[in-house]
């Protein structure tokens, strides 16, 4: 019996596997509001490197409080872009790329707009539809964590909303050392 992509976006636990990852976005699944993008102002900004990042859902209905959605190894690239390795399986799809930029007064506000392709957890076959994941964050005084929210959307493949995740995250800088 052929399983429907749709049916099992109705059950809270499928959805948290749903909604990370990506290789690579299409412009053409991507909502049209959301194709134009700022890259980062500053090549300087301390938000530059490698970090060890939990995200966690927080007043999302269906998902408890405090349930971990994702920990991720992330990178923050100096020309404005960000790749970020999911924890969920790789025959979903764990990989997603993104924009940031640096926003508001002071040296550690950072906005982040970035995108995966999210495949079925059976097969990694179907292609399920892109999936957003927006932050902002504050990077510490001493650089080496920052704090803040995210909103995370799965869409399908015509672009109408099948989950919206809202919680916090938190980031620790990997070093060399």
């Amino acid at each position: 019996m052929k399983k429907s992509i749709l049916k099992e976006f109705i059950f809270p636990g499928l959805i948290l596997v749903l909604l990370f990852g990506a290789v690579h976005v299409s412009a053409q699944t991507i909502p049209s509001t959301v194709k134009s993008l700022d890259v980062a102002s500053e090549q300087s900004a301390g938000i530059v490197g490698l970090w060890d990042v939990k995200f966690v859902s927080v007043g999302t209905p269906g998902i408890p409080d405090g349930t971990v959605i994702d920990h991720a190894y992330v990178v923050w690239h100096s020309d404005g872009t960000e790749i970020m390795n999911s924890s969920r399986p790789a025959i979903s799809s764990n990989f997603c790329l993104g924009v940031w930029k640096q926003i508001g007064l002071g040296r550690g506000t950072f906005k982040l707009n970035h995108f995966a392709k999210a495949w079925d957890m059976d097969t990694g076959k179907t292609f399920v539809g892109p999936v957003n994941i927006k932050e902002q964050v504050v990077l510490g005084r001493s650089e080496d964590s920052y704090q803040g929210t995210f909103t995370l959307d799965q869409f399908d493949t015509n672009g109408n909303v099948l989950a919206h995740v809202t919680g916090t995250l938190t980031g620790v800088r990997i070093t060399v050392d």
